[in-house]
């Protein structure tokens, strides 16, 4: 093999190109973004800047455990040192301490740091995959070609990937078995502080799951900037309602939360994951079809974590390169 593709700038896409380039082979990552990162994004609003996506991350492999050290050293992420606590009906207790990582100044420099030197086309959708006698030939939204490539990486959520699948695969039936779950994402901006003795919280309540005090972490502007995530459920039901009417709906949802009355954010903006997370894991960490020459990974193979998708993606290289998984620390 000697140009794989890759659709999904996401952690996972970004993991396996690393790892494939750092092995010889030539890659050509495509996402329809214009920024990769999947839900490692960030989004400006309001005068400041939100991680509305993924919060934070931990580090317990040794394999991404050594990535994490070369950015701390590099500047680009540091430790989040914010009072966590859980909140739900038998009231408030704190959270033990951990190591917990975010990007500087924002969670998506994180993906834009893991994309230095990987060839990436961004703004692209592809739209079509074909089999082409042992390679892929990639088409884009208005069937212009996008080049033949000797294998495929599909580094996207489950509903996704099942779109350039060829029918009948038994990838393609793996796939039906993963089913994502959508979350209503919600940004706060307010004038003064609010009073409260806590950077974030997982909350336990049919409404809610996450509340975090955005401005708190390290390298952003000065502001009091919220992120509210709803529950699973609750943001399956209001999948298509308005984003006014649910962002007025998760405001006073989060003001019962933390016990604050007559909350009125100077910015308020619901940002729809339809693609949040899939409650699902593969045991392999990833998933190959040989004679096809197709892999499949994502957070979704292993857990909604950043850590598991950048190990998901280094799986997917492994496989195709038929090496033991390394860490790619040095394009």
């Amino acid at each position: 093999m000697r140009h794989i593709a890759i659709v999904g700038a996401g952690i996972a896409g970004l993991a396996a190109a690393r790892a494939l380039k750092t092995a010889g082979l030539g890659v050509t990552i495509f996402d329809r973004g214009e920024r990769p990162g999947g839900r490692c994004s960030s989004r400006y609003a309001g005068g400041g800047t939100f991680d509305h996506g993924a919060q934070y991350f931990s580090a317990r492999d040794e394999r991404f455990e050594r990535v994490v050290a070369e950015l701390v050293e590099q500047g680009c992420v540091k430790k989040w040192q914010g009072a966590l606590v859980d909140i739900d009906t038998a009231g408030r207790r704190p959270r033990a301490a951990a190591r917990r990582y975010v990007g500087v100044p924002t969670m998506q420099h994180l993906a834009l740091k893991l994309a230095d030197g990987l060839e990436l086309v961004s703004g692209t959708r592809v739209a079509c995959a074909r089999l082409s006698g042992r390679g892929w030939r990639l088409f884009d939204d208005h069937r212009s070609e996008l080049g033949e490539y000797d294998a495929l990486v599909l580094a996207l959520p489950p509903e996704q990937a099942q779109a350039l699948m060829p029918p009948g695969t038994s990838l393609r039936l793996e796939l039906l078995k993963a089913r994502s779950l959508a979350c209503w994402a919600l940004m706060l901006g307010f004038e003064q502080r609010l009073p409260l003795d806590f950077d974030a919280a997982y909350v336990g309540n049919p409404e809610l799951s996450w509340v975090a005090r955005d401005s708190s972490k390290p390298g952003r502007p000065p502001g009091e900037r919220w992120i509210v995530h709803a529950a699973a459920e609750w943001s399956a039901a209001r999948l298509q309602h308005n984003r006014a009417d649910v962002a007025a709906e998760m405001l006073d949802a989060f003001a019962a939360t933390v016990g604050l009355d007559d909350l009125r954010p100077g910015t308020i903006e619901a940002h729809r994951w339809s693609f949040a997370r899939a409650p699902r894991s593969v045991a392999s960490g990833s998933l190959w079809d040989d004679e096809l020459r197709l892999a499949l990974c994502g957070d979704w193979c292993l857990s909604p974590r950043i850590e598991d998708a950048y190990l998901s993606g280094l799986n997917a290289a492994a496989t195709l390169t038929s090496q033991p998984a390394t860490v790619l620390g040095d394009t």
